[in-house]
């Protein structure tokens, strides 16, 4: 086993950062004794120095992160439940109204999210704001609640809100368009509860999705298939496959990331849009693909631009999902219970994050 996994570079820096980031999160005070014990085996061993060196750089790459979101949160909960004046740019829509960033309150630059509470308005992603209104701190700081996944440092009550200016161009204006054509163009047919899980499903949009049919999903450990996730990916890709050859394999790459733009870059599909463009690529230039080392090198991706996010539960569930699938269902062979093993297997690895 373990020299399957040292043979297997992608695998090896996947697990430094996630040793880093587990460091920050429940070690902290070792960074100085582990630093001077790189240095030592700098001297020594090259390939376990270089290990340390990366969980080192991990830890501190969160830690960064970590306290640039904090400090706004303090800066907004000095100004908690006051009225201010806002510039910023939607980001996207929530179940009770706006997401926006690029924060400036008061004349003073601010890292994170607001969520800006509206009933109605038709703004889309890329327009710039000017809002007035009162603003609350947001106090659900743990670190794998949804909130701080998304950044969240408070929500902001509008009194006015005015449109300074719109993109002339943007590509998420425009996939934001397509994704909201799409939605008004689900069938309605549907009852009101189908047309809301087709949304979830296909478009991971779940803000309307009604409170009961997300618990009754949370409770038979099915809560998972209620957002965008890598089989959707699969599909696409299975659909197409068969038809092309050589090169023109390549036409999915710009397919699958525009998939991925539409259904607001969630976790799960950026993962699988990863591993399926390294597949796609091993087929073009005739190459085995490795899927160990495809998911290990999209979680590195990933924790590099958001190293937090391994807290998240799309992250656990995306990945804990596809490594019982390619890692341990191959294993598990029992006659006549075959073809039910993967799903056997995916629920009894994520039945304790269910």
């Amino acid at each position: 086993m373990s020299n399957e996994i040292t043979g297997r570079p992608s695998i090896i820096i996947f697990i430094s950062i996630v040793a880093g980031i587990l460091l920050f999160r429940y070690v902290g005070l070792i960074f100085i004794p582990l630093l001077c014990l790189a240095i030592v085996f700098l001297f020594i061993k090259e390939r376990l120095s270089l290990v340390i060196m990366i969980i080192l750089l991990s830890a501190w790459w969160t830690a960064r992160n970590y306290e640039i979101y904090m400090d706004s949160v303090e800066q907004i909960r000095e100004i908690s439940n006051s009225v201010v004046t806002v510039n910023c740019r939607v980001k996207g829509m929530s179940k009770y109204g706006l997401m926006v960033n690029h924060l400036k309150i008061n004349d003073r630059k601010y890292y994170g999210t607001l969520e800006v509470r509206l009933r109605d308005g038709e703004y889309q992603y890329g327009d710039n704001l000017y809002i007035t209104g009162k603003i609350y701190e947001n106090k659900a700081l743990d670190i794998d609640k949804r909130q701080f996944q998304e950044r969240l440092i408070g929500t902001l009550y509008p009194e006015e809100i005015r449109t300074l200016s719109k993109p002339e161009f943007s590509l998420m204006r425009a996939l934001y368009s397509v994704r909201s054509r799409i939605k008004d163009r689900v069938p309605h047919n549907l009852s009101g509860e189908e047309r809301e899980l087709t949304m979830a499903m296909v478009l991971g949009i779940s803000e309307n999705l009604p409170y009961e049919t997300y618990k009754s999903f949370k409770v038979t450990g099915l809560i998972h298939t209620l957002v965008v996730s890598g089989a959707q990916v699969s599909i696409i890709t299975s659909a197409i496959i068969p038809f092309l050859s050589g090169l023109w394999l390549s036409i999915i790459f710009p397919l699958v990331i525009l998939y991925a733009l539409i259904t607001g870059l969630e976790i799960s599909v950026i993962r699988a849009s990863i591993m399926m463009g390294i597949n796609i690529l091993a087929r073009i230039i005739y190459e085995d693909y490795d899927p160990p080392s495809s998911l290990a090198f999209s979680g590195m991706v990933i924790l590099i631009f958001d190293p937090l996010a391994l807290f998240g539960s799309s992250f656990q569930l995306s990945f804990l999902a596809t490594f019982s699938l390619i890692c341990i269902s191959p294993y598990l062979k029992i006659r006549r219970l075959e073809f039910i093993m993967p799903t056997i297997t995916v629920q009894g690895v994520l039945a304790p994050l269910l």
